[in-house]
């Protein structure tokens, strides 16, 4: 797929005019996400070229996705020209105005549970059960537990990214259960005192009246 973008974006380069590239959006779009996604699979076949370690496999799976996510991005800006995905579209643009505020009052709630949840739970989701971050019998609880068995296991709050999409899972209820198995399974029942407190800031007081 991103040969055919790659080929697409050279025929456009070749036939078209720079100022008419430069000065539409749709164009200018497709050139940074399709030189993105070349950039990132050569660099993803040069990393498999090289015997690497685990940090390094791990890496080249972040580029894998990361290049994956830019394909989709192009592919996504051709529902504009399907009338029943343009209308939905046009209805969330033109909702997005009546909707900053909540939105700005989310992303700093987001922000703010995910910091105290790095602070409280950073590291303790781990697959070592040598016992060198958490206790050996936390870990064979965390093992044990629903959270390990359904491999929720990025569902941490090990950096700032992993936090925030761990709380947007719990922001839509999915799943929180188990999510919240696991780090009681680790730290503690105290552990339930975090999810219970961010269901009711992120999910009660914040629906819409």
């Amino acid at each position: 797929m991103t040969m055919l973008f790659s080929l697409e974006m050279l025929a456009k380069v070749c036939l078209l005019p720079w100022r008419r590239l430069r000065s539409s959006r749709k164009h200018s779009f497709d050139l940074v996400v399709t030189f993105g996604a070349c950039a990132l699979t050569a660099d993803i076949f040069n990393a498999g070229a090289i015997p690497s370690g685990g940090s390094q496999q791990l890496s080249a799976e972040s580029l894998h996705r990361l290049a994956l996510s830019l394909v989709h991005m192009r592919l996504a800006r051709l529902l504009v020209y399907v009338p029943p995905f343009h209308k939905v579209l046009r209805t969330f643009a033109l909702l997005l105005p009546s909707a900053a505020q909540l939105l700005s009052t989310m992303s700093v709630l987001l922000y703010c549970f995910a910091v105290l949840g790095m602070a409280c739970f950073g590291g303790v989701i781990t697959t070592d059960t040598s016992g060198a971050r958490i206790s050996a019998d936390a870990a064979a609880r965390l093992a044990a537990s629903s959270f390990a068995t359904s491999h929720y296991y990025p569902n941490n709050f090990n950096d700032l990214a992993s936090s925030i999409v761990t709380l947007f899972e719990l922001l839509v209820v999915n799943d929180w259960q188990v999510i919240a198995s696991g780090y009681t399974a680790a730290v503690g029942l105290q552990a339930r005192c975090f999810f219970i407190a961010f269901y009711v800031f992120g999910v009660v007081l914040t629906q819409p009246s």
